[in-house]
């Protein structure tokens, strides 16, 4: 074998054991809350939608980012997660899942930058909040509605949604069904006082 060939072969073998970036990855996923971390062990537990609590192992090289807006543009890490944080987060799907990436929808009432922020203005007869998760397929949105904390609503139909997007702050308004479920029947974008 020539010194060429051998520095080849020495080339890929040493690519084959190189991570596979995240794109390539089969990755899953999912969202919730963070209710405890232990960084030790490499883990967290997380409360879904749906109020069911898991304990998930996360990657050491797992990537963070802020979508929720008071966060301003600053890097983040894993160290910046905290317990409240609502995350989107994608995992592999293996055995074990393994957190890869989160994305932070919503701080909940940690780690609030201090300063100024301008004041909600809903329509009235509307109900406000910042919406943590939209679903076209079904017409569901997901909603941290302002002093009720997070609720899923059935929207009328997909149109009632289009263009709404997580992180969003919108007044809707809902209407009750003769079953007695409340359907979202408008949505405006919130205004914000100057």
């Amino acid at each position: 074998m020539t010194p060429t060939n051998r520095r080849n072969l020495l080339l890929l073998a040493a690519a084959a054991l190189l991570p596979v970036p995240g794109r390539a990855q089969n990755l899953q996923h999912d969202r919730g809350t963070i209710l405890n971390m232990d960084w030790n062990a490499s883990q967290m537990e997380i409360e879904d939608a749906k109020d069911r609590k898991r304990i998930w192992k996360v990657a050491k090289d797992a990537t963070v980012k802020f979508s929720d807006q008071a966060w301003g543009n600053r890097g983040a890490t894993l160290k910046d997660l905290k317990t409240g944080m609502y995350v989107h987060f994608a995992y592999s799907s293996g055995d074990p899942e393994i957190i890869q990436q989160f994305d932070v929808k919503d701080l909940g009432s940690v780690n609030k930058r201090p300063g100024p922020a301008p004041e909600p203005t809903p329509a009235p007869g509307m109900t406000s909040g910042r919406v943590t998760a939209v679903d076209l397929n079904v017409a569901q949105v997901e909603v941290m509605v302002d002093g009720a904390g997070r609720k899923t609503y059935q929207a009328a139909n997909a149109r009632v949604l289009a263009g709404v997007k997580a992180g969003d702050r919108i007044s809707f308004r809902t209407e009750k069904q003769a079953n007695g479920q409340e359907v979202v029947i408008e949505v405006q974008p919130q205004r914000t006082r100057r």
